[in-house]
């Protein structure tokens, strides 16, 4: 888990195991499970991208993008590579207008 993921949910899992998250954060452990179970059964790499905030109100940023690639051998998943980009909240306004922007031409 890198800073920015620390400061998006304010919550620190470096070092845990999926089943301590669960204990910890129910919900979120939970829905990590669920996601990380797919990634790993299907061996297809999964893109998510949403807004925080919901769940997490306190949170520095507001928007993510987030890929989870399936790692192995064999068609065996053994590891999930998981690369996250978060938009901070003091950026917003300049990301809706880039994305305006991108969208209008």
């Amino acid at each position: 888990m890198g800073d920015a993921h620390v400061q998006a949910h304010n919550l620190n899992f470096r070092a845990m195991r999926l089943g301590q998250i669960e204990a910890t954060v129910p919900n979120y452990g939970k829905e990590t499970r669920a996601t990380y179970e797919h990634v790993r059964t299907l061996g297809v790499a999964l893109a998510l991208r949403g807004w925080v905030g919901r769940d997490v109100p306190d949170s520095n940023f507001c928007y993510y993008e987030t890929v989870f690639l399936p790692l192995g051998a064999n068609d065996e998943v053994d590891h999930i590579l998981i690369v996250t980009s978060y938009v901070p909240c003091a950026g917003l306004a300049d990301f809706e207008k880039t994305k305006l922007e991108k969208i209008i031409g």
